[in-house]
């Protein structure tokens, strides 16, 4: 980020001025993909609340994953996306073990869950 022009060479702008261009683009983009979604989903499901979090939380993780944000957050995003399709072939994986009942399969997914709110967690940095 350019903190004072006079410092920075006029690439450096050019740099900026093409990653912001681009993080709106990209949040345009998701954003109108999201709303799309929300018209579809059913009054007061799951399905409606998880796209208005991820209409906050995707043009972000977008941006992180597609690079055009800060070097340090494009890391943090893509070990959150390893640590998802982590949780994600766990989770998949459980079917396959026999449960006896729904209660011992949320009890698992809840285990799971915890693992991977700890990775998480351990990928953000102490706030001070």
């Amino acid at each position: 980020v350019c903190v004072c022009v006079h410092k920075c060479s006029h690439e450096n702008i050019f740099i900026f001025t093409m990653s912001a261009y681009l993080a709106q683009a990209l949040s345009s983009a998701v954003w109108t993909v999201v709303q799309a979604k929300l018209a579809r989903a059913a009054p007061d499901s799951f399905m409606l609340h998880f796209y208005k979090v991820m209409e906050h939380l995707s043009p972000y993780l977008a941006c992180g994953l597609l690079n055009c944000a800060a070097p340090a957050f494009c890391a943090t995003c893509r070990a959150f996306q390893t640590c998802v399709e982590e949780h994600m072939v766990a989770l998949f994986a459980l079917p396959g073990k026999g449960f006896e009942s729904y209660s011992a399969l949320a009890d698992a997914i809840w285990r799971e869950s915890q693992v991977l709110f700890d990775k998480i967690n351990g990928l953000l940095p102490d706030p001070k």
